[in-house]
């Protein structure tokens, strides 16, 4: 199959049944109709209101409501993924294990210029433009580095997912906190390869195939190719049908380990506090520094916008203690950066 065919499969099997974002409560009592419930406008995803077993592999009582895309994991990645999608039409689904996405954040949030250009982030939600950079070698030999540019911002990562979450929800996305991605499981490859007949060949997905005997093709797209996707909320699972999967959970996505896609094997990792009160620079500064003592395979930074100082470290997971190697780092800053009168806010 040419990549033009498997991209006009894909296309129309997001097209066909197209209709309006709509909020998708499992939990809820099913109308006269048999659809699930709907949440009114504003609301969150609602919990268990009556009980119902969990979801078998191949439910045939699932759910009717469809999404076109289910997004498991809302940071950056999924919101942005669900903001887009939304805005094109799409019915969305986003599901994130936190209960309150302001909670326990676990990036820096150090925006560089490229991203500040491809990206439009609510402008509360940044801190003032840096625009000079000291770079120090492994024995403090500073070197200054300034732009005619804005070339870091530092975002305010509580107040930006909130904000975006907002955004999502406006656009008609379903949040569904606190749920947790167990499985996915191709939910038409079992229903199309029943209704092919007797000498047919049944396709479905990006052009795979369920093959019956004799040499004909039956296709799943003018009906819809989708997936089963298990999930837990509360100790309760259920099953959600979706035409796309989308994986944003992370460098250990058990998304991605489902689909079969490539796996992270080595990766960066670090620890970073969070200060205010810190004496602001003469003005917002980044300063970076290559020491592989502190930070081996990276950098370690200190980031002050004159409102909030970033200290942090990042290195290879095999290589160092990231807790550690920051409390190394911080000891290490002398009268570069005087956190005394500094208030820790949050830690990273």
């Amino acid at each position: 199959m040419t990549a033009a065919a498997k991209n006009q499969i894909l296309a129309d099997a997001i097209n066909s049944d197209r209709g309006g974002p709509r909020n998708f409560d499992p939990a809820a009592p099913e109308p006269s109709g048999g659809r699930p419930g709907v949440e009114k406008p504003g609301e969150s995803f609602a919990g268990a209101r009556r009980a119902s077993p969990p979801a078998r592999q191949s439910d045939a009582a699932a759910p009717e409501e469809v999404f076109d895309a289910l997004i498991v994991g809302a940071g950056l990645a999924g919101l942005q993924c669900a903001r887009l999608l939304a805005r094109a039409g799409r019915r969305v689904l986003l599901v994130d294990q936190k209960r309150a996405l302001d909670e326990s954040v676990h990036t820096t949030g150090i925006f560089v210029r490229r991203t500040l250009e491809d990206f439009r982030l609510p402008e509360d939600c940044l801190g003032p433009a840096v625009r000079h950079v000291t770079l120090y070698s492994p024995a403090r030999r500073p070197l200054e580095l300034a732009s005619a540019h804005d070339e870091f911002r530092v975002g305010r990562m509580g107040r930006l997912y909130v904000r975006l979450l907002a955004e999502c929800r406006a656009l008609g996305v379903a949040w569904s906190p606190e749920t947790r991605y167990l499985a996915s499981e191709d939910a038409t490859a079992t229903s199309v390869a029943k209704d092919a007949g007797p000498g047919e060949r049944a396709t479905f997905g990006v052009g795979e195939q369920v093959s019956t005997p004799g040499g004909k093709e039956k296709s799943s797209t003018a009906r819809g190719a989708h997936s089963l996707v298990r999930l837990e909320r509360g100790g309760r699972e259920f099953a959600v049908r979706t035409r796309f999967v989308v994986g944003a959970d992370g460098a250990r996505s058990r998304v991605a380990r489902d689909l079969g896609l490539d796996a992270n094997r080595e990766w960066i990792v670090g620890v970073e506090d969070v200060y205010t009160g810190v004496r602001a620079d003469d003005v917002p500064r980044f300063h970076c520094f290559l020491d592989p003592r502190v930070a081996p395979g990276y950098l370690a930074w200190v980031v002050s916008d004159g409102e909030e100082t970033h200290v942090g470290t990042g290195g290879y997971a095999a290589r160092f203690d990231p807790a550690r190697a920051l409390e190394i780092f911080r000891e290490s800053l002398g009268g570069l950066v005087d956190l005394g009168g500094a208030r820790r806010v949050e830690r990273r």
